[in-house]
């Protein structure tokens, strides 16, 4: 960060596909807050000369005070096991940015990449849900609540365009690109871009 100029950036707490029981959530969860450890620690090293940025006003003040900021995100969804309430501990702890799925469904929205089984030779269903489930829909409504930015890259574009649809403030992509341009479901159709423009969102399209 310091080489390349770089005041602040998003570190995110994420686990990839997995069982959807018990011991599963219990390994994502165990995951995610060892994650989140190693984020905080960093801002405890006083020689790291960085902070944990929990609002723009201490987003700002990093800046001024010549400190790097770490913002903490958060992906996949799994990680809450099937309680949403688990989304404010998250909260607490300093993340700010929400993204329910990354690669494979969950209980609480469809992912724009299905997992493939290679026992199987399968994919997954295209849709569970149909986009967000009854908890991703709270989901969306408690992250509002609380404050969250709500980031639907790796949504399913039935998802997205109903997050678009519930979010009573703006949404981001944190990592996608122009479906047009590159015909891969994780990228963003004109309709979800044009939406997420519509209601003051960002898109941050990734180098690859």
């Amino acid at each position: 960060m310091r080489d390349g100029g770089v005041e602040a950036v998003v570190m995110a707490i994420a686990v990839g596909p997995g069982p959807r029981d018990a011991q599963g959530y219990a390994d994502a969860r165990a995951k995610a807050e060892e994650e989140l450890a190693a984020v905080i620690k960093l801002t405890e090293t006083p020689s790291n000369n960085l902070i944990l940025a929990r609002s723009a006003d201490e987003l700002v003040g990093a800046h001024e005070s010549g400190k790097g900021a770490l913002i903490l995100g958060f992906q996949n969804a799994r990680i809450l096991g099937a309680d949403v309430s688990v989304l404010d501990s998250f909260f607490d702890a300093g993340v700010r940015v929400f993204a329910l799925t990354h690669m494979g469904h969950n209980d609480f929205a469809d992912s724009s990449r299905p997992v493939y089984s290679a026992a199987t030779g399968k994919h997954e269903v295209t849709q569970e849900h149909g986009g967000l489930s009854d908890l991703g829909r709270q989901a969306i409504v408690r992250i509002n609540e609380l404050g969250g930015i709500v980031d639907v890259s790796q949504l399913s574009t039935p998802a997205t365009l109903q997050v678009l649809a519930l979010s009573t403030a703006p949404v981001i992509a944190s990592h996608s690109n122009v479906r047009q341009l590159s015909d891969v479901s994780r990228n963003l159709s004109d309709e979800e871009i044009d939406r997420i423009g519509e209601v003051g969102g960002v898109i941050h399209v990734a180098p690859f």
